[in-house]
């Protein structure tokens, strides 16, 4: 699906369980960015969003891999090569499990778990798994 989050648009994918096609998390991403500078801004702006709300994340990561670091002017070059980790993770919080991340695409992705949905989920998947053998 395609629409508006905080007035930018997304692209929202949402994941259901193989039985019952109960919604278990959803994808958010946002249009991709061209400059670091413009994609380290709009993660850095919905990070302190989500902080806002939900408090510090359990986890967070800011760097590059080997070669790259910030200010070397090869900053796109590294999350296109999935060497950039910006990331952080809410766990557990009132049903809800969610995470930000700068992606290899050049985008913020926000992800959102439903904790007791997500279990059903992998009961559905082993469940076929079972079946399947």
């Amino acid at each position: 699906m395609k629409g508006k989050v905080a007035n930018e648009p997304v692209e929202v994918f949402i994941f259901t369980t193989m039985k019952t096609k109960v919604v278990f998390k959803l994808s958010v991403y946002f249009d991709e960015q061209s400059s670091w500078r413009s994609l380290k801004s709009q993660y850095d702006r919905f990070y302190e969003v989500l902080k806002g709300k939900y408090g510090e994340p359990d986890n967070s990561y800011t760097g590059f891999g080997d070669p790259y670091f910030e200010g070397d002017g090869y900053e796109m070059s590294a999350v296109a090569l999935d060497k950039c980790r910006y990331s952080a993770y809410w766990l557990k919080k009132d049903n809800l499990s969610l995470a930000i991340e700068i992606s290899k695409w050049k985008q913020v992705n926000m992800s959102y778990e439903n904790n007791e949905n997500m279990e059903l989920h992998k009961k559905e998947r082993l469940e076929l798994q079972k079946s399947s053998f």
